[in-house]
């Protein structure tokens, strides 16, 4: 990315001021965080670039307007605000800046299902409900992800810069087209996809009442529209790595199924050892321990019902589907998963300093 500069302006409301600068204006969404509940985006158009800020700065204040340099020079990108002589503040800032990896703060998190209408709405009209409150201090997000009306959705060619993500489809259907992919193909429930660090995406189309679980890291991380990139853009090179993942698309109808139920969504291989996906389907009571070192360890209720109690606390915990938990790192847990129930399970593997 090269050097550019940005005039940064306050709003009250984001997603009112994105209307205004996209429909009216013709201006395209350059970048966006966090993708749930967007509270900054920044707009382009003709080389101009304006960064939407809601609610950073007092509005009634003669200085609420800043520019902002992103610098390739580092020895510039100081991150120290000065004030022109007629009072416009002028911030440099790195055109790149590293992303932040948080080390997780392991804790018990139960997260009950809830009605679409108690979701956030976020990029692209999408609805955002979040399945890990606190988000293990900033280090990992999960979220239901709805499509109500179905139809096309108002989505752009964009990417994230992240550690990882992945995409599974709960109920209804979407198209997606992806960088290097080929032509758009439709994802159907059960089927997952591993989208690798900055690959260039796009949401085309959705069935009505689109459900889907999106698991990410780290929590709040920016997302970039490549303005440059036209998608489909053919086939790519076999094998491609993007920081070292592969993308991967997991079609539960080509999926084998192990003799304990357990669909492995291959996950494990394509992130290079960074997390693992699994879905388990338990046809008759099954009772198992849990206890691990990772960073992450999370269970979703797709159907049926489970159980937890931490090993020494003898208090049962009860998740039905649509429910969520995290088990911390810290404690031994047993578990009771009762006839026909369906389990999503998420890890991630080792720690980070």
């Amino acid at each position: 990315m090269s050097s550019v500069c940005e005039l940064a302006f306050p709003c009250t409301n984001l997603n009112d001021n994105l209307e205004f600068f996209t429909s009216k204006l013709g201006f395209r969404v350059a970048q966006i965080s966090p993708a749930d509940d967007p509270t900054m985006a920044v707009v382009q158009r003709s080389g101009c670039a304006i960064r939407l800020e809601q609610g950073k700065f007092n509005l009634e204040s003669a200085t609420a307007v800043t520019l902002r340099i992103r610098c390739e020079d580092e020895e510039l990108a100081l991150g120290v605000e000065e004030v022109a002589p007629n009072g416009l503040r002028v911030l440099r800032v790195p055109v790149n800046p590293p992303m932040v990896l948080p080390k997780p703060i392991q804790s018990l998190i139960v997260t009950r299902a809830a009605p679409v209408d108690d979701a956030v709405a976020g990029r692209a009209g999408m609805m955002y409900t979040d399945l890990i409150p606190g988000r293990m201090g900033g280090a990992f997000i999960a979220s239901h992800i709805a499509i109500p009306d179905g139809g096309p959705v108002n989505d752009y060619v964009h990417f994230h810069k992240i550690r990882f993500q992945l995409i599974y489809v709960k109920a209804g259907w979407v198209k997606v087209v992806y960088e290097d992919q080929g032509n758009p193909f439709i994802m159907y429930p059960g089927d997952c996809v591993m989208q690798p660090p900055q690959i260039r995406h796009r949401v085309l189309e959705s069935s009505p009442g689109l459900e889907v679980i999106e698991i990410g890291a780290p929590a709040v991380h920016d997302t970039f529209g490549a303005l440059e990139m036209e998608l489909p853009n053919g086939v790519g090179k076999e094998g491609r790595l993007w920081e070292q993942q592969k993308f991967h698309f997991h079609s539960k109808s080509k999926a084998v199924v192990g003799e304990d139920g357990v669909r492995d969504l291959g996950m494990k291989a394509a992130s290079n050892g960074v997390f693992s996906l699994k879905v388990h389907t338990f046809q008759k009571k099954h009772e198992w321990t849990v206890s691990h070192s990772e960073e992450l360890m999370f269970f979703y209720i797709l159907e049926g019902s489970l159980s937890f109690a931490e090993r020494d606390e003898g208090t049962w915990t009860n998740l039905k589907a649509g429910d969520s938990c995290v088990l911390p790192a810290t404690d031994s847990f047993q578990i009771v998963a009762e006839t026909g129930t369906e389990v999503l399970e998420c890890q991630v593997f080792g720690h980070r300093e």
